[in-house]
């Protein structure tokens, strides 16, 4: 079974089709605008404010006119929210983009074809050890076969 730690999607910018709805909250001292899309497979509602004019979020969440500070989808599976946050900062910090390492072997970018792949293979190989753990063992209950879709964020296109 190929170890997927370290390994890097590449995709192409997510291009989110944001609406933005009515609706207003406090989350800290922000006051956060409401705004929500669909993406493979999920609906999210995000949270952004005009106060902290980034167009960023956590995850690949980007592209609305203030920082996100709290985004999910309709069934809570995923969540994502600030715990707190400097800004302006009091100093200057420098982000570095991941890259392929040739002093790291294990860091390695992939296509998100690719990625499917790697981890479809990967449940296919812990369902067949299961298996095989059912029979050797005498267990009353066959395991069932693992699905992407409940192991990832994203739903599989």
């Amino acid at each position: 079974m190929k170890n997927m730690k370290g390994m890097y999607v590449a995709e192409k910018n997510t291009g989110f089709n944001w609406k933005l709805e009515k609706g207003q909250k406090e989350i800290g001292s922000y006051t956060c605008n409401k705004a929500t899309t669909t993406y493979k497979g999920r609906t999210y509602t995000a949270w952004y404010t005009l106060e902290i004019p980034l167009s960023y979020g956590p995850w690949k969440f980007n592209g609305l006119p203030g920082l996100i500070l709290e985004a999910y989808d309709t069934e809570y599976k995923i969540y994502y929210f600030f715990k707190n946050i400097e800004y302006p900062l009091k100093k200057e910090i420098k982000i570095d983009f991941i890259k392929e390492s040739i002093e790291e072997p294990f860091i390695k970018w992939y296509s998100y074809k690719q990625y499917l792949t790697e981890a479809n293979s990967s449940l296919e190989n812990a369902y067949e050890t299961m298996l095989i753990m059912f029979k050797e063992k005498g267990w009353t209950h066959k395991p069932i076969m693992p699905n992407i879709e409940q192991q990832r964020i994203e739903i599989a296109e």
